[in-house]
């Protein structure tokens, strides 16, 4: 089987009054074998040369006179030519520019360059070592107690005040040790500071994620109940489903 993958450019471009601008009123849906003579005009300065009309593939509808330079310069991504002759409804030739949207328009009197197309550069850092490392760091970060057994020290943590608690205030417990196979013999930890457990004793019920262990990690949902802390459910069940106690022991320091 055959697999491709797709890069698709995204671009933001925004449209200007010289998009349906057109003074000399040139038509603008001759057929192309008109506009061209079949490949003998090709926007000459010339009354044989110049283009007869214009349609949305010719669409040259602004006087090169409108830029302050009287001419227009051409950009190599624009794909447009720099400026054509094309009659106008009596014949006459007249020198237009491209009206359709430039990377940057030229010079014009009183307003300066107009950019009015802008890339969205793609981030090309996915799957490097560094972008690896920053969303590891990410994920440890967002969630400590998850990673607490990742960590060589374990971080302070923010008091509701905005000063940082240090180690003595945070609270270590345990979860028991449990023998069920699968997953094998493991237990967790997890942390709570002084202010949650102070809501825990108001009766609020708190919800912290365990250490990761055994490839796994509980939601745990905290309560307390006759003076100590309980699990109240474990991954959203009243029983933890590999066998842990729903009372977890605070582990001394």
């Amino acid at each position: 089987t055959t697999r491709y993958s797709y890069a698709l450019p995204l671009e933001m471009i925004y449209l200007t009054p010289l998009l349906s601008w057109k003074p000399y009123n040139i038509r603008d849906d001759a057929p192309q074998q008109v506009i061209a003579d079949h490949g003998r005009r090709n926007g000459g300065s010339t009354a044989d040369k110049a283009y007869n009309g214009t349609n949305f593939k010719f669409y040259y509808h602004t006087p090169v006179e409108f830029y302050s330079s009287g001419r227009v310069d051409k950009d190599p991504a624009d794909t447009a030519k720099a400026g054509a002759g094309v009659l106008d409804k009596s014949g006459q030739v007249r020198m237009m520019s491209s009206s359709g949207v430039r990377i940057r328009t030229p010079e014009i009197e009183g307003v300066g360059v107009v950019r009015t197309r802008y890339p969205i550069m793609p981030v090309h850092g996915e799957g490097a070592p560094v972008w690896k490392e920053l969303n590891a760091m990410k994920e440890m970060t967002m969630h400590m107690n998850r990673y607490a057994s990742l960590f060589q020290e374990r971080p302070g943590q923010m008091s509701s005040n905005g000063s940082a608690t240090d180690l003595q205030g945070l609270l270590h417990f345990q979860m028991s040790l449990t023998h069920m196979d699968p997953p094998g013999e493991h237990n967790h930890d997890f942390y709570i500071n002084s202010e949650e457990l102070d809501e825990l004793k108001r009766g609020v019920h708190i919800m912290v994620t365990s250490s990761l262990d055994m490839g796994h990690e509980h939601e745990l949902e905290l309560v307390y109940r006759r003076g100590r802390v309980k699990i109240l459910r474990c991954d959203k069940l009243t029983a933890c489903w590999d066998g842990h106690s729903m009372f977890p022991t605070e582990a001394k320091s």
